[in-house]
């Protein structure tokens, strides 16, 4: 499931207060997601680290009142008793706690409990976890809490999804062209993968990474080897060539925004780097007006090859929506292509 249709999908079983199990690779954006979730729903997110807990920690702390042995919650189960406010308790990397931590969880997950004390009726239950192919540490999670979960979800990468989250949280223009022109490299996960020396303690691409490298283009960071030890030696030797394309563009993505008629380059791979600098410009402001907008539409729609269009179009979206969204340029632009754009 792709994380748009992921977070939708969350949307309404955090409403409904069911209890979701997200199963994906590592490095997906799996609680990125559910954050995103959290923020469309006004929950609260109180997000637990069973890996690094024992199994006493959800009994609570035993103390003697009124002459009385009682357990007293820890702080993070003493919100999920007392809140009064929608409140997802999220268990990350659910599947590489211990059997005996997972076996205390059974309480909390089914009769809502701890102890003697309630689980608030706000609160509604979400875990992570990879799977045993990914080499990640999980030995998987004990039948009777997995059967505690409502749904099982699987999370899956989407190249959309990735350039229209990258667009909105300040990733580099050329990175997200780089995206579109190789989307098969935004995921790359192997558990057994060896680089060129044989070593396995290197970093692969998955959006965690890619979004990592981006931080780094930020810096204006573009050293190789810099490069490599963030998404491994094919990513980074493939964004340097990219990047080269990208500073061969010159002044044409400019000239094409201040509304000359210039010709459309043939290769693809230029293409894709001048549609990611013209989806960066598209957003330009002059005296209030959208001019560069105004000028990239018009030239795309006479110049651009139709695929590349849809290309464009879709990121310009992503990014500029509230900007361009009622221009006459993009209703126009958007109805023509509505049909092949649904068909993506």
């Amino acid at each position: 499931m792709k994380p748009s249709k992921l977070k939708s999908n969350l949307v309404r079983l955090f409403n409904e207060c069911e209890p979701v199990l997200i199963v994906g690779e590592p490095g997906l954006g799996k609680t990125d997601v559910v954050e995103q979730a959290c923020g469309e729903t006004d929950h609260d997110l109180i997000v637990f680290h069973p890996v690094v807990d024992d199994p006493t920690n959800y009994k609570g702390l035993p103390c003697e009142s009124e002459g009385n042995a009682v357990f007293l919650p820890y702080a993070q189960l003493k919100r999920l008793i007392e809140t009064d406010k929608p409140t997802v308790a999220f268990f990350d990397d659910l599947g590489q706690a211990t059997q005996s931590v997972q076996g205390a969880l059974m309480q909390l997950f089914l009769s809502r409990k701890v102890n003697e004390h309630k689980i608030s009726d706000h609160v509604v239950f979400c875990a992570a976890t990879n799977s045993r192919k990914d080499r990640a540490g999980v030995k998987g999670l004990i039948k009777p809490l997995l059967s505690r979960f409502t749904t099982i979800v699987r999370a899956e990468v989407s190249v959309d999804d990735w350039c229209t989250w990258a667009g909105n949280n300040d990733m580099p223009p050329e990175l997200i062209a780089f995206i579109r022109f190789r989307p098969e490299l935004l995921m790359k996960f192997d558990p057994s993968h060896v680089d060129s020396t044989g070593e396995d303690l290197v970093n692969q691409p998955c959006p965690r990474t890619v979004a990592a490298c981006g931080r780094l283009l930020n810096y204006g960071i573009q050293d190789y080897e810099v490069l490599t030890g963030c998404v491994g030696e094919s990513f980074s030797a493939e964004l340097i060539g990219f990047l080269k394309i990208v500073r061969g563009l010159g002044d044409l993505p400019r000239k094409i925004a201040n509304g000359n008629d210039e010709n459309c380059p043939a290769q693809p791979d230029t293409l894709y780097a001048l549609c990611g600098a013209l989806a960066h410009m598209s957003g330009e402001t002059s005296g209030g007006q959208h001019l560069s907008w105004i000028n990239i539409s018009k030239w795309a729609r006479k110049r651009l090859p139709e695929e590349f269009q849809v290309l464009l179009l879709k990121d310009v979206e992503s990014r500029h929506q509230d900007k361009i969204f009622n221009t006459t340029e993009f209703v126009e632009w958007s109805s023509a292509l509505h049909n092949h754009m649904n068909n993506e």
